[in-house]
Order: structure tokens, then C-alpha cells, then sequence
């Protein structure tokens, strides 16, 4: 995200200037300014404190040498410390996943570190309410914080995640070698992605020969996995795990079908690159996926938790004629590069800031 957000000083250098502050010294960019904040383990819990604290007092340096029409944070709730304690600007927060404000009272023991995130919704919450303004990722998201949050929606807006879509080679001819289909997987959170939903599912569908390649999980957290699906259903892996986003782009044109049936998902960015590269996707009905896919025109969707249902929707995908995967390849390439490049995004982003700046007591 800071990567795109900065080619606003490349293509609007003359109308507009962007400063990142952040705690990756990995950026190592003009204009990009990089801090050290230390929490305690045991106060784990106060993170957003002492993170946003030190947001706040390195905004406070920047403020003695710089003058800001807008302070935009890439997490709400390390906003919150800066707006409480009062700096004369607008002070925007982003919100860019559901993983907090999906946990309630009913659902928190069933969910890693539940108790924290049912803390943390605590806190989101409250940022939201007391931010000038919200920028969610998705529609989706931005009806499920009006939900959860009481998201003012005069006070928000949704900034879809970009990707340089015409730096991606639109390749839609797959399924080469029909004696063998090559299924893709990308996500790092596997619980989040289903990695046994999918392994079942094609398990399921035991008249095709399946090679599964993974990326984003490390090897641990898919261990028991690889085990069964190697051991048990004798299904042939390509394990990758976590990877740069060279490899990843390599895989989308090398393999047959993308399939991410992710069980929370506000956007799908590793889909809509999907899309871009042409590959055949099929994932699920949830979140902030189905705006991605255009609601089953860009592929295929089925219910998040349901192997069978995701059997199915493969099924479909694999036996569906060329004629159809190449319409369906098409118009996902062509609602990517409507929606979701990264150029575009950002001059929609610029115009609303100005009116954000531009409105009184903003």
C-alpha cells in the first residue's frame, strides 16, 4: 500500500507531496521517514498504545519542519492517540480487513488470540467513531463496519487496493496438459484461506490428477495439511510458503486455476491479480470476494465452508468449454483494469481528499 500511495509524488508532484511515516525501515524511499517503537510482551495487549504513541510523537517532529493538510493512516486504530491528542488536521484512518470487527462475545474462544481481538474491537471501534474520516477497502466492508461500528458513511469511503494491471501479461489459455490440472493456492493466514476445504474438495473430484502448489503459509502453520493430503490422498504438493511477489506473479501464469475459499476475506487481492493474469479463479461468495468477481461474471463462486460446494464450483470450472473460461477470463481482465488500477485509484483518492481538506471541520 505505502509503495502505491507513494507514486502520488511521481505523477502529482505538481499539485501534491505525500510523507510516509513508518516503522518499516525497509522503505527506503525520499520521503519516507522510519521509526522504532518497543511494546513490552506482556503488555501485547496495549500495542495500538504504544504504536500509535509513537506515530503520534514522530508526527509531532515532523510538524516543527512540515506543514500537513491531512494525516492518513494506514491503521485506524494507530490514528486514534494522534486525534485524541489534537493535531489541528483532519486525521484519517484506514481499514482494510473484518478480522477485527467480525469477533463478538459468540465467536471469540473459536478464533486464535480471541480474547485480544475482542479487546482490539473494542478499540477499533472507538477509533472509527472518533476519526474525521474512514476509508474502508471494499463495499462490503464498509456496510459490515455501519453494522458493527456505526460507521458514519457521510464520513467514509471506499479505496479499492490497486495493482499496475498493465504491467501484468494477460495470458487466458490454460488447461495444456488436461491429464494433469495445476490448482493454486495464495494466502498466508491458511485458516483464513481454508487450505483443508480445498484439499477435500478435490479430493472429491478423484477422476482428475490434481497438483496443488501453495504459496503464503509457512510450512507449520500447513503441516498436518501437507501430511494428510500427501500421505492419505496421495495428492502431489508444491510447496512454496511464504514468497515474493515475483514468484507469485510467476505462478499466476503458470498454473491452471487460482482457488482461495477464504472464510473472511474484505477484499481478495490475491484474486483480482488472478483476474489480471487471466488464470481461471474460483473461490467463494464471502466478504468483499464477490465484488471482485462481479457477483460469478469474472469465475466461479461457492459457499465459504463447504467442500462439497467448492467441489462443485471446480467441477464447473475444470468441464465449462474454452469458449467460456476465455468470456470469463476476458471480462475479469476487463473489470480489473476499470476497478482496480492502481493509477486510477489514486487520482479518485487525491480528489477526495481535497474535498475532505476542503470541508470545514472535517
Amino acid at each position: 500500500m505505502a509503495e502505491n500511495l507513494l507514486k502520488i509524488n511521481e505523477l502529482h508532484s505538481e499539485k501534491h507531496e505525500l510523507y510516509i511515516l513508518t516503522a518499516d525501515a525497509k522503505l527506503g524511499y525520499h520521503n519516507v521517514y522510519a521509526f522504532k517503537y518497543f511494546c513490552p510482551k506482556v503488555f501485547r495487549f496495549l500495542d495500538f498504545w504504544f504504536h500509535g504513541r509513537a506515530y503520534h510523537k514522530n508526527i509531532k517532529k515532523l510538524l516543527e519542519t512540515h506543514e500537513f493538510d491531512a494525516i492518513v493512516f494506514g491503521n485506524a486504530i494507530y490514528g486514534l492517540i494522534t486525534k485524541l491528542f489534537g493535531i489541528n488536521c483532519p486525521i484519517i484512518g484506514m481499514v482494510n480487513d473484518d478480522h477485527v470487527a467480525a469477533v463478538n462475545f459468540k465467536n471469540y474462544r473459536k478464533m486464535p488470540g480471541g480474547l485480544g481481538l475482542l479487546w482490539l474491537r473494542n478499540i477499533e471501534k472507538l477509533a472509527i467513531l472518533k476519526l474525521d474520516f474512514v476509508i474502508t477497502c471494499s463495499n462490503y466492508l464498509t456496510k459490515f463496519l455501519e453494522a458493527e461500528y456505526h460507521l458514519n458513511l457521510q464520513n467514509s469511503m471506499v479505496f479499492y487496493q490497486g495493482i499496475d494491471v498493465f504491467k501484468i501479461t494477460f495470458k487466458p489459455i490454460r488447461f495444456k496438459n488436461l491429464n494433469q490440472i495445476k490448482v493454486l493456492f495464495i494466502k498466508h493466514r491458511a485458516d483464513i484461506g481454508r487450505i483443508e476445504d480445498l484439499v477435500l474438495a478435490l479430493k472429491r473430484l478423484g477422476q482428475f490428477n490434481f497438483k496443488l502448489t501453495i504459496i503464503g503459509p509457512p510450512e507449520v502453520a500447513v503441516g498436518h495439511v501437507l501430511t494428510y493430503a500427501k500421505e492419505i490422498f496421495n495428492l502431489e504438493i508444491n510447496f512454496i510458503g511464504p514468497a515474493p511477489q515475483s514468484i507469485v506473479h510467476q505462478q499466476l501464469g503458470q498454473n491452471d486455476i487460482l482457488c482461495i475459499p477464504s472464510s473472511l476475506e474484505a477484499l481478495g487481492l490475491a484474486n483480482v491479480e488472478g483476474l489480471a493474469h487471466g488464470i481461471p479463479v474460483v473461490t467463494t461468495n464471502v466478504g468483499g470476494i464477490p465484488e471482485v468477481m462481479n457477483y460469478g461474471q469474472n469465475g466461479w463462486l461457492c459457499e465459504p465452508g463447504n467442500p462439497s460446494s467448492l467441489a462443485e464450483a471446480l467441477k464447473k470450472c475444470i468441464t465449462a468449454l474454452p469458449e467460456e473460461k476465455l468470456e470469463k477470463s476476458q471480462r475479469g481482465r476487463t473489470f480489473v483494469e476499470a476497478n482496480f488500477n492502481a493509477q486510477t485509484l489514486l487520482s479518485k483518492f487525491l480528489m477526495q481528499l481535497e474535498k475532505i481538506v476542503m470541508t470545514p471541520n472535517a
